[in-house]
């Protein structure tokens, strides 16, 4: 069971050292601490999931922007031919 307030949880980190001025049992701490550090790391997890575990639509959006970069310019519809001007006057 993860501590519910900070208090709380200072208490039990200290029962956990063996340091409770409470009377807090050294095993109940250490058992809160657990739970506290448990549900941190779920907590780190939800916020920025491994590259493997993001959605496809992230890789989508990488890909259409790196599409992007190499793309080439496109030439307007008169100025295909204009580089060589053949029969110029």
């Amino acid at each position: 069971m993860p501590s519910v307030s900070e208090p709380q949880r200072r208490a039990m980190e200290a029962a956990a050292h063996g340091d409770s001025t409470l009377g807090i049992p050294k095993k109940v701490g250490k058992e809160f601490a657990a739970a506290d550090e448990a549900k941190a790391r779920k907590k780190d997890a939800e916020k920025d999931p491994a590259p493997s575990k993001r959605p496809k639509a992230f890789s989508a959006v990488k890909e259409k922007a790196k599409a992007a970069v190499l793309r080439k310019p496109k030439l307007s519809p008169g100025m295909d031919g204009m580089e060589g001007e053949e029969g110029a006057v």
